[in-house]
């Protein structure tokens, strides 16, 4: 290890500022820094590997395990501390939260994967401020304040003077806190000591721990009495930051305890006699649970009883958990109702075969989720991709058998009674399919369970279940799937531009039915249009270099499905007829001056069409658009032909 001496650390500066440097005990400024490695060397050998390489430097020092800082002040003088973690099989954990701390020794640019932690100091924060920090290190957030600035900001509307020492933060204080910097919170309490309690203390860590955000556990400390019983002692907080699953069930919290050191393990006991024939579930730090056994009482020194969880997120996210949860239990519920019915139908597929459903959410930033689709197997990628999700998403993950299945995205910014539910991923090629069974299958059968307050029901159930049923049958799946999806022009020619505007079709033909066709002289718009345009020469066939005299005209289908007809010119081309803006499929009518009423269709569109990769899927297009075109002109006295290049 090497010790690095006066060294600012700039928390502590900050409480040496605000409390140290009033005291008439002269108290330094400057703290210590201990830097530990994985192998032994001298300080000569130290000092000749200031001068090499990186590479080889850590084949003199070893692996950087991370550092300590010593303030220098009595008992509390543990300060910012980042420790590599145990390896997994090593420590128990399942699922850990740590990011990466950057230390400069020497000029060594050093860093360690951990996630920071501090003793409280009883002066400046107590336990819960200590708490509160080692959470804002676990969300990542960029500037953090040291614990005597959390404590001045839980307690500076107050007007209390004597701020410090300080005893601890009360629910709005710590509330205050976390508004400082711009967190919302939620807590959550248990109303008795029950098993529901446990369930929801556990779904609630795994999700969020899950999500990489760390939570403040609230709990009662209980003290072993001469008579043999527990008797309160006081409050704790501690830093949630994993967890470790035994059969698959949570049983026990990874934490930062200020009092007891980073990653400290807690163990879940049920059945803990308290004294006096009262038995409880309780947390018991590991070394003194290893010592006891599990499910048994004992004369441990010390207990902890859960008594509150608090979860601090992006105020963004409005959507809580427990809505998301009901949700998530719900139709976990009814899939392995819908897989009962199909094997009771001697009709379950191969698939199916073990229908153990397992279900797993997580709040995502939607950026993040995006790079999980990209670099994962999904059967809709590139619309997930291209879909303007919000900032951040609730993700119920599906899992049955030993397949992943499918993910349910929701809008963690939307209203408890808004359409929160936005789309799923497909994982499977049967995926889809499933899901609009099930869709069908209960739908109606949800709705009339619901009552007449229905769409007020705390779980967004029935919305995924609609969603999913219609999916197929909305307006936009349809045209994107007969008429591709609306896309941007890939260009816009300088031409179409004038006076910094994009030019104007201004006889551009607007055409939702046959009806839009007809203009008030009664004469057809389309006929008329085709008519004043100038003659041009053209090559129709692609085996003859023949050139027909013809008139021209442009066509494309709009995202919302009408028929866009206009001018063909340098300053009128497609892009002049959608304003720039999204569409789908286009071309071109053609019409040969020694032919009259025969009119041919291409898919002829550069800015557009060719937006669709490959010739196959644009000649598909266009031959789902020939039957709305004849349709919408078909009193236009005209007959509609493939252009022989297409």
């Amino acid at each position: 290890m090497v010790c690095e001496n006066e060294y600012v650390d700039n928390g502590y500066f900050e409480d040496y500022l605000n409390y140290y440097v009033g005291c008439h005990e002269t108290y330094p400024k400057y703290c210590s820094r201990i830097h530990f490695f994985t192998k032994k060397f001298g300080h000569d050998e130290f000092e000749n590997a200031l001068l090499l390489e990186p590479e080889s430097t850590s084949k003199v020092l070893g692996e950087y395990l991370g550092f300590i800082v010593i303030k220098p002040i009595p008992m509390t003088f543990i300060g910012r501390t980042c420790l590599k973690a145990l390896p997994q099989n090593e420590s128990g954990y399942d699922k850990l939260i740590n990011r990466n701390y950057k230390a400069n020794l020497f000029g060594l640019e050093l860093t360690v994967n951990s996630l920071a932690f501090q003793e409280q100091d009883q002066v400046v924060s107590a336990c819960t401020s200590a708490s509160i920090w080692c959470l804002l290190h676990g969300l990542k957030l960029k500037k953090i304040k040291s614990p005597a600035q959390i404590t001045l900001a839980a307690t500076e509307h107050t007007k209390i003077i004597n701020t410090f020492p300080s005893i601890g933060l009360n629910p709005i204080e710590i509330e205050r806190a976390l508004e400082y910097f711009d967190l919302r919170q939620y807590t959550i309490s248990p109303k008795g000591e029950t098993k529901q309690d446990i369930e929801q203390l556990t779904s609630y860590v795994k999700t969020y721990i899950d999500s990489d955000i760390p939570l403040i556990l609230g709990a009662e400390c209980y003290s072993l009495s001469a008579d043999n019983n527990y008797e309160k002692i006081g409050n704790h907080a501690v830093t949630i930051i994993g967890y470790g699953l035994n059969a698959g069930k949570l049983d026990k919290l990874i934490v930062h305890d200020d009092r007891e050191g980073p990653y400290t393990t807690l163990n879940f006991i049920q059945n803990f006699d308290m004294g006096s024939n009262e038995k409880k579930t309780v947390l018991i730090e590991n070394s003194q649970s290893n010592e006891i056994g599990r499910d048994e009482g004992s004369s441990c020194k010390e207990v902890l009883q859960y008594s509150s969880l608090i979860i601090a997120t992006d105020p963004r996210v409005r959507i809580n958990f427990n809505v998301i949860s009901k949700t998530e239990t719900k139709l976990k519920k009814l899939l392995e109702e819908h897989f009962s019915k199909v094997k009771e139908k001697d009709a379950l597929p191969l698939v199916y075969a073990s229908p153990t459903v397992e279900t797993k959410t997580k709040l995502i930033r939607s950026s993040d989720y995006k790079q999980i689709i990209k670099h994962g197997t999904y059967l809709n990628k590139s619309e997930l991709l291209t879909h303007n999700f919000p900032k951040f998403l609730w993700v119920i993950e599906f899992h049955i058998g030993n397949d992943s299945v499918f993910d349910l995205l929701f809008d963690s910014s939307s209203l408890p009674q808004g359409q929160a539910f936005i789309c799923a991923s497909y994982k499977q090629n049967y995926s889809e399919k499933m899901l609009r069974n099930l869709s069908k299958d209960y739908y109606n059968l949800e709705l009339q369970e619901r009552s007449e307050y229905r769409f007020r029901g705390a779980d967004f159930l029935l919305q995924v279940l609609n969603k999913l049923k219609s999916t197929k049958n909305s307006f936009f799946s349809y045209h994107d799937e007969m008429f591709g999806r609306a896309r941007m022009p890939k260009l816009i020619k300088p031409t179409e531009i004038s006076n910094q505007q994009l030019n104007d079709s201004q006889t551009r033909l607007v055409l939702y039915n046959t009806q839009d066709n007809l203009a008030e002289d009664g004469v057809y718009r389309f006929n008329k249009l085709l008519t004043q345009q100038e003659v041009v020469e053209v090559r129709l066939e692609p085996a003859c270099n023949k050139e027909y005299k013809v008139r021209k005209l442009i066509w494309i289908i709009s995202e919302y499905g009408a028929v866009f007809i206009g001018k063909d010119s340098q300053e009128t081309g497609h892009p002049t007829l959608t304003g720039a803006k999204p569409a789908r499929i286009g071309g071109e009518f053609i019409e040969k001056i020694d032919c009259p009423g025969v009119v041919y269709v291409n898919n002829f569109s550069g800015r557009y069409s060719y937006n669709f990769g490959s010739k196959e899927e644009r000649k598909k297009l266009l031959n789902n658009a020939m039957p709305k075109l004849t349709s919408i002109l078909a009193h236009s006295n005209v007959q509609f032909r493939y252009d022989p290049r297409v």
